[in-house]
């Protein structure tokens, strides 16, 4: 009975972690289409998947969620290097 409960219990909170929500609130976001700095933003983040960027007034943040403050920094899609010879293995093959 105690180890069923334990597993249970283990069972919730791993997926009470995996399903919980991370705010960045007061970011600038790089919009690279626009080419613009969108001020003053916060970001859902669930499941690890940005779900939602929203004007950071408009945005009621939950209790019991993780909140990082972001101001002063941005956020910008990531880079790829694109620098890339086919020609060269690099000893890999």
């Amino acid at each position: 009975m105690k180890v069923k409960i334990l597993l249970l219990s283990f069972g919730f909170f791993c997926t009470w972690r995996a399903n919980a929500q991370t705010y960045i609130h007061d970011i600038n976001i790089i919009d690279v289409i626009t080419k613009r700095v969108i001020p003053h933003q916060t970001v859902l983040i669930e499941k690890n998947i940005i779900s939602q960027i929203l004007p950071g007034k408009e945005v009621k943040i939950p209790s019991q969620t993780k909140v990082f403050n972001g101001e002063g920094m941005f956020l910008m899609p990531g880079m790829t290097d694109t620098h890339i010879h086919f020609f060269q293995s690099g000893g890999l093959l």
